[in-house]
């Protein structure tokens, strides 16, 4: 910049320009106002040295002082504020308002206040209340309220309506809920005529509808009437019912092998017989069933060759023999049945075309070369072939099978050497198997007793003894006793009676004291109770085997002395007792994994029998011997459920944080499963299921006008253009007015505040609501399972009573169980102890059959019911366990309600009724604050929960 003079304040200011060395602004006279100066520095220079002077006249220096602005401030609000007059510093001179430093010397006075827009108040007043949300009771109902402006003298209907911030600090602004009482009307329970009893005997129920009505007769829900009077089912038809009669079995239709065996049955009632008619014809009871005798002589078939081409057509052969049931072979002709083929065809790859005269020898296979040498041969052409599994290497014991395991090369159908397929996993070519035993026990003729009377020594009985062998049952040769079944071994122990010696003569005890003689103890308890044990004072063993002793002692005239006595008659003090073998767990097959991927759980049925397979009380086992009933499956890793079927939902966009100039608004968004209807899961799943990258905003800017003047004004709420459905919308009116209420044009409102005027609406699925609606919608009067949308989604529902006047009933059908399997059922236990306060076998559960410390009388209140359906109110989800329409109680007692059980068994903690509750595949589940109570005298509950598959629940309770 070059030289300049420029005019500011009253005087000329001389400038000397840049390119002077150092730059200069020189002024002559006092300047008439303030000035700022900026020094700017371009590029990578030092800082400047910036220096300055100035003169003050002695004679007119000037003074500052605190000085009330003359202006007031803008009232501070509409009604009852206050305005201002701010201090400022001031010029004596000329009460120029200057910088307050000047003033910085003395004190700062207080602002003036003054009191304005007295002439008017502020209040909150109710604008809006909407329905009570219960019309039968206690609800809430949502208020809304506005700021007014209220003038001396006025009326309510004069009041103006303002902006909300105005009365912001008001501090009783209504709430936005509050509490209402919906108008109850008298309701009462509407009953139908009683049905026919389910059974005609044996006992059975009889039904009937009910329906909640008002006094008018109009239809309500069931929860707005007492379910203490709604009584719909009743007992009926006691007396006895004819059953089915059995007599015995009779002999296997076969001599050998498998057969059947027959048994004669008839339907009688007490001692008189009636027709089969009159006897329920789904219970007849078994009268046939399969008998096995030794194995009949059975066709036993090797394994086939080889082909006997290497391509084109061939034959494959194989060895067929008749068998004993020993092993050995015998005449064809006494095995029954068609010979099994000892020939059939087979087929290798077609041969290839010949391209030269047939040579005169047949050539061998192609060489073998390394695939990683040889680029015209290809790791795909190399594959393993195998066979059949050869028959077991033995006919009784531990072998093993095999079967032969080739490389090939599928393109000319040729044996390679195995190297050629090492890119795959080789095939086993042998496992172990396991047949029957391959001895069996032989035993001898029982041995004379060890004394014809008396003792044998001082504790032990006379016994009887014999030779156990375990010989093979093809040659009888001696075998290994692990070669023969231990649980069929035959005793090789027996006492004889008891019998007493007579007097011996006195020339038999010539070198001994006359009258003297060997005196027994009792017997003590076996130390086994089974398996073979001794005797003795208590059992040495509880079971395989124990031994038993006693007291002997020589007693003789005048006192006791082992030398008096013969020491060759002296009865022995110990014996032999419980010989027979012990009880031993038994072990069904493994079950399926109950997972279809992850991990699951392999099951199977542990009970104690017998050694000759008869079914025992767990107790008899030994429980520290218990295999366990379950282990665990692993399966591959279940797929994670897709994004697809997870959307976000957002909630409403909170307030503004600010009533007036810029804020923020926030929302909550929430995760939810979509089921194959594409309804939403109204319970949120984790945030992590739904797709990060779609996740919705949850925080905004928002502003909003801090004028008073104008301001947006909404209509209702139309009617909703759909009643279901996702397409249906909902408008409104949305005008802008004055602070009279007046509407002016939208320009004086902010358009960043303007209201929606349209949402969207009626978003519940367009299924029908209940089994009425059902009937009415399709025209249909079967009863059936029908879609009806529970909870927001399409459950299957069963609809009962189609066809009747009365409005037809909800049922959820539960899942099917195999025979003899119940999942869902309810029980009353029969059992009673004779002392109640007692816990009889740790408080394991038994039959009443093996229960010796029951009373013999069956409880009246005992019971077993099997729940095929079961009733449900489709609007609070509640199941009616009172509702027997699909149970069945099987002749085992009264009806038991669903979810219930009980017993008088033991007040010690010994629970022995039960129920099971199974929802898989219905859609729902127990909800989870869902609990059980005890009911009466030292009641006991315990609770199991199982999952048994992805969204399913199984629990097991006994109470």
């Amino acid at each position: 910049m070059f030289k300049k003079v420029m005019q500011y304040g009253g005087v000329l200011l001389e400038y000397t320009g840049s390119d002077s060395v150092v730059e200069r602004i020189n002024c002559s006279k006092p300047l008439e106002k303030e000035l700022e100066l900026y020094v700017l520095s371009v590029g990578n220079l030092a800082s400047p040295n910036v220096e300055y002077e100035y003169t003050v006249s002695v004679e007119r220096a000037e003074t500052y002082q605190w000085q009330l602005s003359p202006h007031w401030s803008a009232c501070d609000r509409v009604c009852q504020g206050t305005r201002y007059r701010e201090v400022q510093c001031v010029r004596r001179s000329d009460s120029v308002s200057v910088s307050e430093s000047h003033c910085s010397r003395e004190p700062r006075p207080d602002r003036e206040e003054v009191a304005c827009n007295l002439g008017c108040t502020l209040i909150w007043k109710v604008t809006h209340r909407s329905e009570c949300s219960s019309s039968c009771g206690p609800g809430t109902r949502r208020v809304q309220s506005q700021c007014f402006q209220s003038f001396p003298g006025a009326l309510q209907i004069d009041l103006s309506p303002i902006q909300d911030h105005n009365c912001q600090h008001l501090p009783d602004r209504p709430a936005l809920l509050e509490a209402c009482q919906g108008a109850c009307e008298p309701t009462r329970w509407r009953f139908g005529d009683w049905s026919e009893c389910s059974r005609t005997c044996g006992g059975g129920t009889q039904e009937r509808t009910a329906v909640c009505v008002t006094s008018t007769g109009s239809v309500m829900a069931d929860t707005y009437c007492d379910h203490k009077e709604r009584f719909v089912s009743q007992p009926c038809g006691h007396t006895e019912c004819p059953s089915w009669r059995v007599g015995n079995w009779s002999t296997c239709s076969r001599s050998c092998g498998g057969g059947q065996r027959r048994r004669p049955y008839w339907c009688a009632l007490g001692d008189s017989y009636l027709p089969e008619s009159q006897c329920d014809t789904t219970l007849v009871p078994s009268h046939t069933q399969p008998c096995e005798l030794p194995p009949c002589a059975q066709w036993r078939a090797g394994t086939w060759d080889e082909c006997s081409v290497t391509c084109g057509q061939g034959v494959s052969r194989r060895t067929v023999l008749c068998v004993a049931p020993d092993g050995h072979r015998i005449d064809d002709d006494l095995c029954e049945g068609q010979r099994p083929e000892t020939s059939r065809a087979c087929e290798r790859p077609a041969c290839p075309p010949p391209t030269a005269p047939p040579p005169t020898s047949t050539p061998a296979a192609p060489r073998w070369s390394d695939p990683a040498t040889n680029l015209i041969d290809h790791y795909r052409n190399y594959v393993w072939r195998w066979g059949n599994w050869s028959e077991c290497s033995v006919t009784c014991g531990r072998g093993v099978k095999s079967r032969s395991v080739a490389c090939y090369n599928s393109r000319t159908g040729h044996v390679q050497r195995k190297e050629a397929c090492r890119h795959m996993e080789q095939p086993r070519e042998g496992k172990p198997c396991q047949q029957a035993f391959c001895g069996e026990w032989r035993f001898g003729n029982w041995s004379a007793c060890s004394a014809t009377c008396g003792r044998v020594s001082k504790a032990l009985q006379s016994l009887k003894r014999r030779q156990v062998t375990c010989v093979s049952v093809v040659s009888s040769a001696p075998l290994e006793e692990e070669q023969c079944d231990n649980s069929t071994r035959p005793a090789a122990l027996r006492s004889c009676p008891f019998v007493s010696c007579p007097p011996a003569p006195a020339s038999t005890l010539s070198n001994h004291i006359t009258g003297s003689d060997w005196v027994t103890g009792a017997w003590g308890e076996c130390s086994r109770s089974c398996g073979g044990g001794f005797q003795q004072r208590q059992c040495s063993r509880s079971c395989g085997g124990g031994f038993q002793q006693r007291q002997v002692r020589c007693r003789t005239s005048d006192g006791d002395g082992a030398s008096s006595c013969d020491p060759n008659t002296r009865p022995s003090p110990t014996g032999y007792c419980n010989t027979e073998p012990c009880p031993q767990w038994s072990t069904g097959q493994w079950s399926e994994c109950n997972a279809t991927c992850g991990s699951g759980t392999h099951m199977r049925r542990v009970r104690c029998q017998d050694h000759l397979g008869q079914l025992l009380a767990d107790h008899q086992c030994s429980a520290a011997d218990r295999p366990s009933p379950l282990r665990p499956c692993q399966l591959p890793a279940c797929p994670r459920p897709a994004s697809r079927q997870f959307r976000w939902r957002v909630s409403r966009w909170s307030k503004c944080s600010q009533s007036c100039g810029i804020g923020v608004q926030y929302r909550r968004p929430s995760c939810h499963r979509l089921n194959m209807f594409g309804w939403r899961d109204p319970e949120p799943a984790p945030d992590a299921l739904c797709a990060a990258r779609r996740r919705p905003q949850t925080v905004r800017k928002c502003h909003r006008s801090c004028s008073t003047r104008h301001r947006w004004k909404t209509s209702p709420w139309s009617q909703c253009s759909s009643t279901c459905g996702n397409n249906g919308h909902q408008l409104r009116k949305v005008r802008c007015v004055n602070a009279r209420g007046k509407h002016v044009s939208r320009r004086h409102c902010l358009k960043s505040e303007r209201p929606r005027r349209r949402r969207r609406c009626g978003r519940r699925p367009c299924g029908p609501l209940s089994c009425l609606e059902a009937r009415d919608r399709l025209g249909t009067r079967q009863d059936g399972e029908y879609y009806l949308i529970v909870a927001g989604s399409n459950t299957s529902i069963y609809c009962h009573g189609m066809n009747s006047s009365q409005p037809p009933l909800e049922f959820l059908t539960l899942p099917t169980d195999p025979p003899d399997v119940f999942s869902n059922f309810a029980e009353i236990d029969a059992k009673r102890l004779l002392q109640p306060h007692t816990c009889p076998r740790n408080g394991s559960r038994i039959s009443a059959a093996q229960c010796r410390e029951c009373v013999r009388a069956r409880s009246p209140h005992a019971g077993f019911t099997v729940f095929t359906k079961v009733r449900l109110n489709i609007t609070s989800l509640n199941i009616i366990p009172r509702d027997f329409t699909f149970a069945n109680t099987s002749g085992r007692g009264r009806p038991v309600n669903y979810g219930e059980a009980g017993d008088c068994y033991s007040s010690a903690g010994c629970p022995q009724g039960r129920f099971s509750i199974n929802l898989r595949g219905t859609g729902l589940r127990v909800a989870a604050a869902t609990h059980w109570v005890g009911v009466g005298n030292k009641s006991t509950v315990r609770i199991h929960t199982s999952r048994v598959s992805r969204g399913a629940y199984q629990r097991r309770f006994i109470i």
